[in-house]
């Protein structure tokens, strides 16, 4: 093995060496589990620098297997930032885990491995391996309260749903090497561009992309969402939403764009067509909520059809578009997810009705919220306006117009419910005392960083725009 392969993996063993030292830690010395989830943030934070020594990098690893480039490493990112800030969620969280803290953070920190190794796979079993690999931690932690009534029931039914959605995977996969000869990406990607294509080799295409539907929460495959991320605990639901989905995504951009390739198969349709049903249920679906967590799982359906949209443009532009988004929509979410569990734990109830007053009990934490809440409707001058813009910019520029109405409209309708909660924070009184809810430096430092990155990056897009560009070129 030369020097070279090392570098390249420098991001995953590092990871690996820090799962290491957590379960070093955790097995053989008395340390406190709050110390512990510090310890493990931190960790996390100095894997950012492995990650920007690795961007220029190009190369492959393991016979191939393994790729390093600009698209991988944007995803990579993601991953590690939203495994970080689960875990500055978990901080929050830790009472509800008793000594078990350090098994839920060390399946937090598998799941992000195998993200990592998701994000730089390159052929049909690997990444169907990988995106398992991640799943399987989630399956852990979705029932990781054993005496919650709900929390089991979410496990259940991800764990059944999610098994169902492998073996349709599986399946498909089955079908392209039976045809294609090869579970290569480069193989695979010269029969869908020839003139005829077997049935089979079509069939076993639409199975792969029915598997990865469920990963992503797109229509018709969403059901399972707003139970399991209202029973999950609020930790899991936030990763869920943002690395679960960002782990699809990368599944379904390896697919249509280096699998089978942008102008094969007339696949942009079928994803229009989806990204706008996806669309509606999700929005219209958010209406009627009110559980807190149960609005954010449509709302997150409604988020997968706006990345749908950019995916359908079938273009550099529209995976750019795809990629900000992706990146805008984890920032936000989780800085709300991070307000979600706070306030969770000083109101004892999930429900929005208990958000009441939220602005006399914590004007950080609510103004936190509220530009978390704008972001993800897609008021400017915050990052999430920009992301929507750019992926309907990408669909009329498609053709795609009454797909593009279709997204503006669905921005009025989300814009609806998000200023529901902030009429509760802000415009209605307290239903119960007014007590003031202190916050910890972390939770502090946490969302000051987060609504600066908002905030800047709405304001001063081009860093950002910048990177998720050489990430699109990748595959062009």
């Amino acid at each position: 093995m030369t020097s070279s392969f090392w570098i390249l993996l420098a991001p995953e063993t590092g990871l690996i060496a820090l799962i290491l030292l957590v379960l070093g830690l955790d097995l053989f010395t008395k340390l406190d589990q709050a110390k512990l989830i510090l310890f493990s943030i931190l960790g996390l934070f100095l894997l950012f620098g492995t990650l920007v020594f690795v961007w220029p990098l190009r190369g492959n690893a393991l016979n191939g297997l393994f790729q390093v480039h600009a698209l991988a490493t944007f995803l990579k990112f993601i991953f590690l930032g939203a495994g970080l800030l689960t875990l500055v969620i978990t901080k929050e969280f830790t009472k509800n885990l008793g000594n078990r803290a350090s098994n839920f953070i060390l399946l937090i920190l598998l799941s992000v491995l195998g993200a990592f190794f998701l994000a730089s796979t390159n052929d049909l079993i690997s990444l169907f391996i990988t995106i398992e690999w991640m799943t399987l931690s989630l399956y852990i932690l979705t029932a990781f309260l054993r005496t919650d009534a709900y929390s089991l029931e979410a496990g259940t039914k991800y764990l059944v749903m999610g098994a169902f959605s492998s073996a349709v995977f599986l399946y498909g996969i089955s079908f392209i090497y039976g045809t294609a000869g090869s579970i290569r990406f480069e193989a695979i990607r010269e029969v869908a561009s020839s003139a005829h294509q077997s049935p089979l080799f079509l069939f076993g295409f639409l199975l792969i992309l029915s598997g990865i539907g469920f990963k992503i929460a797109a229509f018709p495959f969403q059901l399972w969402a707003p139970d399991v991320y209202q029973g999950a605990p609020t930790p899991v639901t936030a990763f869920l939403s943002v690395a679960s989905k960002t782990a699809g995504f990368t599944a379904l951009v390896k697919v249509l764009f280096a699998v089978i390739g942008p102008d094969a198969l007339n696949w942009s349709a079928v994803i229009a067509v989806i990204s706008g049903a996806t669309l509606l249920y999700g929005n219209l679906g958010a209406l009627a909520q009110t559980n807190m967590k149960r609005l954010f799982a449509y709302s997150s359906i409604g988020h997968a059809g706006y990345l749908l949209m950019g995916i359908a443009a079938g273009t550099s532009f529209g995976l750019q578009g795809t990629l900000f988004y992706l990146a805008a929509y984890a920032i936000s979410n989780l800085t709300a997810f991070l307000v979600i569990v706070i306030a969770n734990e000083h109101l004892g109830s999930g429900e929005i009705i208990a958000y009441r007053g939220l602005a006399k009990k914590s004007p950080f934490l609510a103004g936190s919220f509220f530009i978390a809440l704008l972001s993800l409707g897609g008021i400017p001058p915050l990052v999430g306006f920009f992301g929507k813009f750019l992926v309907l910019q990408a669909a009329v520029w498609k053709g795609y117009l009454w797909l593009a109405l279709l997204g503006a409209a669905n921005v009025i309708v989300s814009l609806y419910y998000y200023l529901s909660v902030i009429k509760e924070m802000y415009f209605k009184p307290p239903v119960q005392n007014a007590e003031q809810i202190q916050l910890g430096i972390l939770p502090q430092f946490s969302l000051g960083f987060l609504v600066a990155s908002m905030v800047g990056l709405g304001i001063f897009q081009a860093p950002l725009f910048y990177f998720a560009h050489a990430a699109a070129q990748t595959l062009f």
